[in-house]
């Protein structure tokens, strides 16, 4: 979990190229957000970005960090859209328990339109 947020992280400062932008854009000090830049390179074990009082240029390794983040971010997003989508999709076996009479008269006509219905519609059951 923590990668995911460095990788949202790294986002909003390269976004920004600066870490006094960055720091404005999420609402964080200067100092806070130097430091977790910090802390992420160490981790790395690599360096991400090359500091000036006016500028920050992304190191190659930190543009590839930017890239790939960029790509597994979107990939998780759209994960988490198709998973929203398909949870609110009726699946499933449906067991319905009626009398003979009732079943007939109402139910199953019911079940038919319902059967007929295209998965990725709106029927209207009134």
């Amino acid at each position: 979990m923590a990668a995911l947020d460095d990788l949202a992280f790294f986002q909003h400062i390269a976004r920004a190229r600066s870490l006094t932008g960055a720091a404005r854009e999420l609402g964080l000090s200067l100092s806070a957000v130097s430091k977790r830049l910090q802390q992420l390179e160490l981790r790395l074990g690599v360096a991400l970005a090359t500091r000036t009082t006016r500028r920050l240029t992304l190191t190659p390794e930190g543009e590839r960090y930017l890239q790939r983040g960029a790509l597994i971010l979107d990939d998780l997003g759209e994960l988490e859209n198709s998973l929203r989508e398909q949870g609110s999709a009726l699946s499933g076996r449906l067991h319905v328990n009626a009398t003979f009479g009732f079943g007939r008269r109402h139910v199953a006509p019911l079940l038919s339109r319902f059967a007929a219905c295209p998965p990725s519609s709106h029927c209207s059951w009134s």
